[in-house]
């Protein structure tokens, strides 16, 4: 078995001037130099290349992880966090190649393999370029790298051009990624909102201002729910800490297990509706939408009941129509969207067990002819923290190509404790908006093992701000806030019986209340009209007359507009 190390995830810093090329001979006009066969046949041919007059012919696989392979200088890799990689690729023979570029690393402990990129090629593709940033493991006790092509079926021949991996580039032209960040947050987010006030013929203009009051925000800010806890926060009539933090910090909800099958329907015909209604009833109390996670989930024993997986054929399929006809009905009105059958590349439980290769698409058809409103999900991942990205598109594509009505594209984000790549990240979000549907952060959460938490704060801010400047990205859900009822203890941004916010919290709070808040006092040049770039959202604007109010008005900013008051 090989031994895979996880991918480190590296911010682009942009400390570089120049990139350094690692690769030699990459565009084969040298014919082989350079590149050895790892239980493969290549050759540098000239009867099709994509630039100059070679490219490499790649055939006779003994393996899936055969392909040409060649030795990196590790002395220019070994500090570095990532790279860019390029490529150009073409199937001189077969249907279907599904590859990945690899590195393998001889340690103390053996070789280890890590995957920069995986991606797939049809042969109707042609000459297919690709680009994408990479990241690297540490390679502090590697005493050789290589990186190589491997992929499947072996009886594939491909033709491989232009390959280059630069490292130490500088990718901060216009400007730091933050500030690029930050203009298109500008740009996508606000608008110009002009207040006209008509006030009484006693009151001096010179005394009268408006207090503009941001209410909540209109790109949704969600947090995963536990919905034992709100439902006491409802029967109480009282919000305790836990519940007082959801609803003062985010705006959108899920609940982490109490719309899961097997929370609902336990044993067939005893449903438990009780936590999920007391959740979404509280959210909407406060102004808070909702989503439903998940109808099915792909994966076997994942908190699908026991007597679902039991049944097969014909009789699951009637189980999974009956579930969408029942759990659709039951909360009609109390949710936006549905993650339909999450996580699908990582599983079939139900085409398998069903022997019916067409069950995917009916529970998106039954749940959209239950309900055409509902925004309907696919949801996996290893897509922006992880590098199954071709396979979700392939998958999206193939659900597409069936008919299947899907208006939304989840993924998940659960990293690891090294921090995020943003211009990896941004590649893969802008891919995966070939498809023209809103992508949306379903969860999202990092975990770090250093108990204050600054390295945590860094990744947390840095997260939000390239989701929230993406024009891609239509909501982020935190998958749950306090370390006493969150998966992942450590990715918490409260924590304790007090529910303190650590410096991860801090850094969000401060994002959605501080600087992403368009809450001021306004002034007139004379004219009593107020006009300020306010971010989209639902506001309370006050007009006063020194330190008492005239009236109030709720206003929704969702585009330029002009408020009257009164």
């Amino acid at each position: 078995m090989r031994n895979f190390l996880p991918v480190l995830l590296i911010v682009g810093t942009g400390n570089f001037v120049a990139g350094t090329e690692v690769i030699n001979n990459g565009g084969f006009e040298a014919g082989t130099i350079g590149w050895a066969n790892q239980g493969c046949h290549s050759s540098a041919e000239e009867w099709d290349a994509f630039e100059g007059i070679k490219s490499l012919h790649v055939d006779r696989w003994t393996e899936e992880w055969s392909g040409p392979i060649q030795t990196l200088d590790l002395g220019v890799i070994k500090n570095e966090p990532g790279g860019k990689l390029r490529y150009a690729i073409k199937l001189h023979a077969g249907e279907t190649f599904q590859y990945s570029w690899t590195l393998k690393l001889k340690t103390n402990n053996g070789d280890t393999y890590v995957h920069l990129i995986d991606e797939i090629i049809n042969a109707d593709d042609g000459w297919k370029v690709v680009e994408a940033a990479v990241d690297f493991p540490q390679f502090f006790d590697a005493s050789s790298v290589q990186l190589f092509l491997e992929g499947s079926p072996v009886e594939v021949e491909p033709l491989v051009d232009g390959v280059s991996l630069v490292v130490g580039e500088d990718t901060t032209s216009g400007g730091s990624w933050e500030e690029q960040a930050n203009a298109r947050i500008d740009d996508i987010r606000k608008n110009d909102l002009s207040i006209s006030a008509e006030i009484p013929a006693n009151i001096d203009p010179a005394n009268v201002k408006v207090e503009l009051s941001h209410v909540r925000h209109k790109f949704p800010f969600g947090t995963a729910l536990n919905g034992q806890k709100i439902r006491k926060c409802l029967e109480s009539g009282s919000d305790d800490l836990y519940c007082s933090f959801a609803k003062e910090n985010f705006n959108y909800v899920v609940l982490e297990n109490a719309m899961k099958w097997g929370s609902i329907e336990p044993n067939r015909g005893q449903f438990k509706y009780e936590n999920a209604d007391a959740t979404l009833i509280w959210a909407a109390e406060r102004g808070m939408r909702a989503r439903g996670h998940t109808l099915f989930w792909a994966v076997p024993h994942h908190q699908t009941p026991a007597w679902v997986e039991a049944l097969s054929g014909s009789d699951l399929v009637d189980a999974v129509h009956e579930h969408v006809e029942n759990v659709v009905t039951h909360f009609d009105g109390m949710v936006e969207a549905w993650d339909v059958n999450n996580e699908m590349i990582h599983g079939s439980f139900f085409v398998d067990q069903s022997g019916d290769a067409s069950i995917r698409l009916k529970m998106f058809q039954w749940a959209h002819q239950k309900n055409p409103e509902l925004l309907l999900f696919v949801n996996d991942y290893n897509i922006i923290a992880g590098s199954e990205e071709a396979k979700y598109r392939q998958l999206i594509q193939n659900l597409l190509d069936q008919g299947a009505p899907i208006s939304g594209i989840g993924v998940q984000g659960h990293f690891g404790g090294n921090p995020i790549n943003i211009d990896r990240v941004t590649d893969i979000i802008k891919d995966l908006a070939q498809f023209n549907l809103p992508i949306w952060v379903t969860e999202f959460d990092w975990s770090g093992s250093n108990p204050n938490h600054v390295e945590h704060a860094i990744q947390i801010e840095n997260f939000y701000r390239l989701m929230f400047s993406l024009e891609e990205v239509h909501g982020v859900m935190m998958w749950g806030f306090w370390d006493q009822a969150h998966w992942r203890p450590d990715a918490a941004i409260v924590n304790g019986d007090d529910m303190e916010p650590n410096a991860a919290g801090e850094a969000y709070i401060r994002l959605i209340h501080s600087e992403w808040n368009s809450g001021d006092i306004l002034d007139h040049g004379g004219d009593l009209v107020f006009k300020k770039r306010v971010f989209q959202g639902d506001y309370v604007i006050r007009v006063l007359n020194g330190e008492e109010i005239l009236g109030e008005k709720e206003v929704s900013v969702t585009e330029d507009a002009t408020v009257y008051w009164p």
